[in-house]
C-alpha cells in the first residue's frame, strides 16, 4: 500500500517534468519566431508544393477556327509560372480538338478532370447544368469587367458566372467592292439594314432591271441564323432546353431568309469574283488578309468586310464562336486555380497573343483598341499597310461590343440541320411562317421533355 502510493508519486512527479520541458521548448520556439524573422516552424515542416492541372487542345482548324489555341495556354502557363513558382502546373499534350470534347467528359467520368481548362460552349454547357463547374467571383461594383460584355453575358448559365470568355471567332459581311461599285454606285455602310442588302443584292443580280454581262449573283453562305442574330432574336436557352422559334422575331428572320430566294446562291464562291457578298469568320478573314488565294489575286478585285446587315427588332449583330475557361467544381486550389484563369483571359501581354499565335481575336477589351484606325492588324498581329479585304481595328471592336455568342448544346447541330429541313418544307408549301415556326417549336418542346 505504501510502496504503491510512493509509486504513483513518482509517476506525477514524471508527468509534471514532461509537461514543463514541453512548455520550455514552446517557448524557446515561439521566441524564435518571433526574434528571426528568417526562422519560421514551417521551415521545419515538410513542405508539400501545390499542383494545379490544365486542360486544353491542339489543333483546332475546324470551323470553329480555333487553329493556335494551345500556343494562348501555353504562354499562360509560363506567365504563371514566372509569379507563382510555388505552384506547380502540369498538363496533357497532343490532345487533338476533335477528340477532346470525349477527353474531357472522361475525365470527369473518372473524378480526374484537370482543375482548370478551355472549352466550346456545348461543353460548358453541359457540366454547367450538372452543377459540375465553380462558380467564378464576380467583379466588384463599379470596375469595368476586361472581357467584352456580350462574351461575358454568355459565360453565364441560370445568371451564374462560370467562365471567362479566352478569345473569339466573329462572322462579318465581306463586300466585293468592284461589284457593288460598278454596279450600285456605292458601298454599304456598318449601319446598314436588312432591306438595303436585298436592294444591293437585287441590283447586282440584275433582277432589279439591265442586262447580265457575266453570271451575278447577290450572296452566298447567309442562313436564317445570322438573319435571326441580327433581328435580335434567340433561338434556345442556355442549356438548350426552352426555344423561342416561335416568336415574332425569329419569325421575321426566316421570311426575310426566304425573300432572298434567287438571290442566294451555292453555286459561285465569293473568290470568284461574281458575288457581291459573303458572310466570313474573322480566322479566315485574317487569312485572306494577309495570305490571299490565288483565285483572288487573279480577279484582282478589291473587297473588305464590314457588319452584318440590321433586322427590324435588332441591329448591326454578328453571331461569334467563343472559347472560355473555367474550373471544376471538384479542385482543391481554388485561389490558385483563379488566378491561372485571371492570367488566361485577362493579363495584356496573354490576350496580346491571341492576335500573335491564333487566327482568333482576344476576348479582352483592351487589346483592339490600342491600334488606330488607320492601321490593319496583319496574321502576326502586328500592324501593316492597306490592302485587300483587310478590317481596322473601329470595325473589329465595335462588332465585339454587341456580337452575340453561339449558345451551342449537345445536339445543336442535328436540331438545326431538323430546322432547316422543316422551315425549306414551310416555304415551299405555304409560306406561312409564323404556324409553321409555332408547330416546329411545339415538336422541340415535346422532343426536349422526353430528353
Amino acid at each position: 500500500m505504501i510502496h504503491g502510493t510512493e509509486e504513483g508519486k513518482n509517476r506525477r512527479r514524471w508527468s509534471t517534468a514532461a509537461r514543463t520541458l514541453l512548455c520550455l521548448l514552446l517557448a524557446v520556439c515561439a521566441f524564435a519566431a518571433f526574434s528571426a524573422p528568417d526562422i519560421r516552424l514551417s521551415s521545419l515542416l515538410p513542405k508539400h508544393k501545390k499542383t494545379l492541372t490544365i486542360g486544353f487542345f491542339y489543333g483546332g482548324t475546324g470551323p470553329r477556327g480555333y487553329e493556335g489555341a494551345q500556343n494562348t495556354v501555353l504562354s499562360a502557363i509560363k506567365e504563371y509560372h514566372k509569379q507563382y513558382p510555388d505552384v506547380e502546373l502540369r498538363f496533357e499534350k497532343g490532345i487533338l480538338c476533335d477528340d477532346y470534347s470525349e477527353w474531357l467528359m472522361g475525365k470527369y467520368l473518372e473524378g480526374i478532370e484537370p482543375d482548370v481548362f478551355v472549352a466550346q460552349q456545348e461543353d460548358l454547357s453541359a457540366l454547367a447544368e450538372k452543377n459540375m463547374l465553380m462558380p467564378l467571383p464576380e467583379e466588384p461594383p463599379g470596375k469595368e469587367p476586361v472581357s467584352y460584355p456580350p462574351l461575358l453575358e454568355a459565360c453565364r448559365w441560370g445568371g451564374v458566372l462560370y467562365a471567362l470568355p479566352v478569345m473569339c471567332n466573329p462572322q462579318m459581311m465581306a463586300v466585293n467592292t468592284c461589284f457593288l461599285r460598278t454596279y450600285v454606285g456605292h458601298d454599304p455602310g456598318t449601319d446598314w439594314s436588312w432591306g438595303e442588302f436585298r436592294q444591293m443584292c437585287r441590283i447586282c443580280t440584275g433582277q432589279s432591271g439591265g442586262a447580265l454581262d457575266h453570271p451575278r449573283y447577290g450572296v452566298t453562305g447567309y442562313t436564317w441564323e445570322m438573319a435571326a442574330a441580327s433581328n435580335a432574336a434567340r433561338l434556345f436557352d442556355e442549356y438548350g432546353i426552352k426555344n423561342y422559334l416561335a416568336e415574332t422575331r425569329c419569325v421575321q428572320a426566316v421570311t426575310f431568309h426566304y425573300r432572298l430566294n434567287g438571290l442566294l446562291t451555292d453555286m459561285a464562291d465569293f473568290s470568284s469574283g461574281h458575288v457581291a457578298f459573303s458572310p466570313m469568320w474573322a480566322d479566315n478573314w485574317r487569312k485572306y488578309s494577309t495570305e490571299p488565294y490565288a483565285a483572288v489575286d487573279e480577279n484582282s478585285f478589291s473587297w473588305y468586310c464590314t457588319t452584318m446587315p440590321a433586322g427590324p427588332g435588332g441591329d448591326n449583330i454578328s453571331r461569334t464562336e467563343l472559347l472560355a475557361g473555367a474550373i471544376t467544381r471538384r479542385n482543391t486550389c481554388r485561389e490558385e486555380a483563379v488566378r491561372f484563369l485571371k492570367i488566361l483571359a485577362e493579363d495584356n501581354t496573354i490576350q496580346q497573343s491571341v492576335l500573335e499565335q491564333t487566327w482568333c481575336l482576344p476576348a479582352s477589351s483592351k487589346i483592339l483598341p490600342h491600334y488606330t484606325g488607320t492601321d490593319r492588324i496583319s496574321a502576326d498581329g502586328s500592324k501593316s499597310s492597306h490592302r485587300a479585304g483587310a478590317v481596322d481595328y473601329d470595325l473589329l471592336d465595335q462588332i465585339l461590343q454587341k456580337a452575340v455568342v453561339i449558345r451551342r448544346f449537345g445536339e445543336y447541330e442535328d436540331i438545326l440541320h431538323k430546322l432547316d429541313r422543316e422551315i425549306g418544307e414551310a416555304g415551299s408549301s405555304s409560306g406561312n411562317f409564323a404556324v409553321s415556326l409555332r408547330k416546329i417549336s411545339n415538336t422541340m418542346e415535346t422532343y426536349a421533355g422526353k430528353h
